[in-house]
């Protein structure tokens, strides 16, 4: 096999691709090139070892499909590459390796795995459960074992934490990354990132500059015990709602929520960047086709995007956008354990963790606008039902209908 010549953006990414340590941990800010190192590393253990069978993976599939797998694509030269199965993520090489791409949704799914190295999208995300059970897999003779992954940084009880930092397993190493490490990131979204220096200092350590620990002024503490595996059978909820966020630079969140009794369980999230109108349309029929959705509660101020929406027969009505009121509806669901969220909603529970009260105005509370698509989303579905009672109207094809 041919050698590969690697473009490294900085010394960050050159320690921790050459580390020959058995766990290695790149820890930054946001946009620092810590997918890019993963997919470098993944590539050079191919090389390497040949007949090296590697594992990549991230707490969901949506997360790891839009990151990792596809930053692999793009990176690795097609032309070692033997043989793609697109519908098992499986990838053959020329000299014998094999790269796969899985959920670590599921420790039971890891059993019979026998690994040469694992790569791990977003650590914080994955269950100290899977990680434990990951290192049991490493056992494919005479190749490396080792573990590599990046994340951002987390609380001080993450276990991750406990393993690099405070009680370092042997033969481990952390490597320090912030944002402004990576070149390629447009000037003006470093420029952004730096405004919040003095707006929001707290935000700015953790995810800029990645440094670990407690963000103040988070607006939800959404107790892990409301972070649930298991929600009652779809078939058993009585109703389905949703919210709707318009993006475009921002992504676009479509957040599903299933409703039994008095409890509402967020089951099912879209988190996506550049979608138009036709994209938005395309993708909520898909949700409607699987969940039975009376209505989607959206961003009132793009009337022109529910128009259209509303004309392709999906039962879309503008929301009330009373942001205090609606935090505090929503806030008072979680203290009263009527909120609960899938696990698998990854964007969802990022948002609920780092969606924080904006420290420059002291004259009233408002939330920072970053990390709160879903949580926007969320807002306009429990707050505009609660007010409406379930009921509201939409137009298709001219016509009023009542749901």
């Amino acid at each position: 096999m041919k050698t590969i010549r690697q473009q490294v953006i900085k010394p960050h990414q050159r320690q921790f691709i050459d580390s020959k340590k058995k766990y290695v941990l790149n820890s930054g800010g946001v946009g620092s090139g810590k997918t890019y190192s993963i997919v470098l590393k993944t590539e050079k253990l191919i090389v390497q070892h040949p007949g090296i069978f590697i594992l990549i993976g991230a707490q969901t599939y949506p997360l790891l499909r839009d990151t990792t797998l596809r930053e692999f694509i793009s990176v690795i030269p097609p032309e070692i590459i033997k043989q793609y199965n697109k519908t098992e993520q499986h990838f053959k090489f020329h000299n014998g390796s094999e790269v796969i791409f899985r959920a670590f949704d599921d420790p039971n799914k890891l059993k019979s795995l026998n690994l040469g190295a694992v790569g791990m999208e977003e650590m914080t995300d994955v269950s100290e459960e899977i990680f434990k059970m990951l290192r049991t897999r490493l056992r494919q003779q005479h190749m490396p074992g080792c573990l590599y992954g990046a994340t951002n940084p987390g609380t001080f009880g993450n276990w991750v934490y406990k393993y690099f930092i405070e009680q370092p397993l042997e033969n481990s190493e952390i490597i320090y990354s912030v944002s402004a490490d990576n070149k390629f990131l447009p000037s003006a979204y470093l420029q952004d990132l730096e405004t919040m220096r003095k707006s929001n200092p707290e935000y700015y350590e953790r995810m800029v500059m990645g440094k670990w620990g407690v963000l103040e002024g988070v607006v939800y503490n959404l107790p892990m015990k409301q972070r649930v595996t298991e929600y009652p059978d779809l078939r058993k909820m009585h109703r389905f709602i949703a919210g709707l966020d318009f993006g475009f630079t921002h992504p676009t969140a479509l957040v599903i929520i299933g409703i039994r009794d008095d409890k509402y369980y967020i089951i099912d999230e879209l988190y996506r960047h550049k979608m138009t109108s036709s994209d938005i349309i395309e993708e909520t029929k898909k949700m409607l086709a699987k969940y039975a959705i009376d209505i989607i509660y959206c961003d009132s101020a793009r009337p022109e995007i529910i128009e259209d929406l509303q004309r392709s027969g999906i039962p879309a009505v503008g929301a009330i956008k009373d942001v205090f009121e609606g935090i505090m509806h929503v806030k008072s669901m979680i203290g009263n354990e009527n909120l609960l969220v899938n696990q698998d909603c990854f964007y969802t529970l990022r948002e609920f963790d780092s969606y924080i009260w904006d420290a420059r105005n002291t004259v009233k509370e408002i939330p920072l606008k970053i990390n709160d698509d879903c949580m926007d989303a969320i807002r306009y579905a429990l707050y505009t039902d609660s007010k409406h009672g379930g009921v509201a109207e939409f137009a298709v094809s001219g016509e009023r209908e009542t749901i």
